[in-house]
């Protein structure tokens, strides 16, 4: 008997795309294959990401970190993109569950647009300092 259910071709977009989901996912604490069903792993205790409500909620947490970035700094985009980064690995790789690739992927982009944002910023300031400067020591004595 394989672990490996057939895929769902009813979802939206290529079915080459969507990974296939096995019915059991491997502890990140011990090791122990645990039914993707259970919430938690039934010998350490650690929340299981094979699951789908674990999945979205974890999918949740990095859209948080990432809005969170636009408005106070740009470290949780940071944050949000490298967490989004390895979900959308662990997906690709079938240990997280497929249900929270989308919130995941809308997660990165929005890191990276609000990483982007801040480095325009970052220039506009440096080069508006640096004209100010300029203006500065060019101005004549007395003025």
């Amino acid at each position: 008997m394989s672990d490996v259910q057939p895929r769902d071709e009813s979802s939206a977009g290529d079915p080459a795309d969507t990974p296939a989901i096995s019915r059991t996912v491997a502890c990140p604490g011990c090791g122990t294959a645990v039914p993707r069903s259970e919430l938690m792993c039934g010998r350490c205790g650690r929340p299981n990401s094979g699951h789908p409500r674990i999945a979205q909620d974890r999918a949740n947490r990095v859209m948080l970190c990432t809005l969170t970035a636009y408005v106070f700094c740009f470290g949780f985009a940071l944050a949000g993109w490298l967490m989004a980064r390895k979900d959308l690995a662990e997906i690709a790789a079938g240990v997280r569950h497929p249900s929270a690739k989308g919130k995941t992927q809308a997660a990165r982009q929005l890191a990276l647009w609000n990483l982007g944002l801040h480095l325009l910023g970052a220039v506009v300031l440096a080069v508006g300092l640096g004209v100010w400067v300029w203006i500065e020591l060019h101005r004549p004595a007395g003025q």
